[in-house]
């Protein structure tokens, strides 16, 4: 078909691929698009990923810093979640501001992270009440050509399973630290993993296209442990109503992709040590 039916009449254009059980990019309903990543590929960074699904591509950076910790939480660090969706990553950012949309997304992420429990952030005190690790995880959309939510999960769950710390000496009096030049590795206890579907004329897409996400009846992400099969979120958009068995469909193929993405992380992360 036609770039000018695409441009002009785009759901007719996706209709006509799904009625022959088909989408748009050559996909069948439930395949996912080819996965990139590559771990440590900031140097500057304390730990880096970068993921590609298709054309979408986000980078994701941890830079580490010692701080006092709070006053309500005197034994435990923190992590700080950012996004920045800059003008070049898609057309929509040119012609509209993207502030909104990095709100929503970053909020998304920090219920995940504090859901999921991905790392103990006890473990991140070094000295009650004195000193303790800030992680500042920075999150910036390369191209967004859909699926942004599964891409900065997953790259962030890459970038903190290459993360490493200065090891830490705490002077007598407890009133200063020096670093030592070794670096030990966070410890990552818990993997979510991310996956959205796109909901068009009730047919399920898995890892939908910025055209099938703006055309969809309904946007259903599942956030699955990858470890343990539980779920740690379940949020649907529109107004699609999904049967039992629909959701049913979702989690199977959720909980099967939580596994090869972890599978995926930890191979790729540990052959750059």
């Amino acid at each position: 078909m036609s770039e000018e039916v695409k441009l002009l009449q785009p759901f007719q254009y996706i209709n006509q691929f799904l009625k022959n059980n088909i989408r748009s990019d050559g996909r069948k309903f439930d395949d996912f698009r080819p996965v990139l990543l590559n771990c440590d590929s900031v140097g500057t960074a304390d730990g880096s990923a970068m993921i590609r699904f298709g054309n979408s591509a986000v980078i994701a950076g941890i830079t580490a810093a010692v701080i006092e910790p709070k006053v309500e939480t005197p034994d435990e660090g923190y992590v700080e979640i950012s996004v920045r969706l800059p003008a070049l990553c898609s057309a929509k950012y040119c012609m509209t501001d993207s502030t909104n949309d990095a709100l929503v997304l970053t909020q998304t992420l920090k219920d995940v992270l504090k859901q999921s429990k991905l790392i103990d952030v006890k473990k991140l005190c070094i000295l009650e009440a004195k000193f303790a690790w800030s992680l500042n995880i920075e999150l910036i959309c390369l191209n967004n050509a859909g699926n942004l939510v599964d891409l900065c999960v997953s790259a962030i769950v890459a970038a903190l399973q290459s993360c490493t710390l200065k090891k830490v000496t705490v002077s007598e009096d407890n009133k200063a630290i020096s670093y030592d030049k070794h670096k030990e590795p966070l410890e990552v206890i818990s993997y979510p993993i991310s996956t959205t579907f796109a909901v068009i004329n009730g047919i399920l897409l898995s890892d939908p296209t910025i055209d099938e996400e703006s055309l969809a009846d309904s946007v259903v992400n599942i956030v699955v442990n990858a470890d343990t099969d539980v779920i740690h979120r379940i949020h649907t958009t529109g107004s699609a109503k999904l049967d039992i068995n629909a959701f049913e469909k979702c989690f199977k193929i959720a909980k099967n992709r939580s596994k090869i993405m972890k599978k995926l992380i930890l191979e790729i992360c540990h052959s750059n040590k």
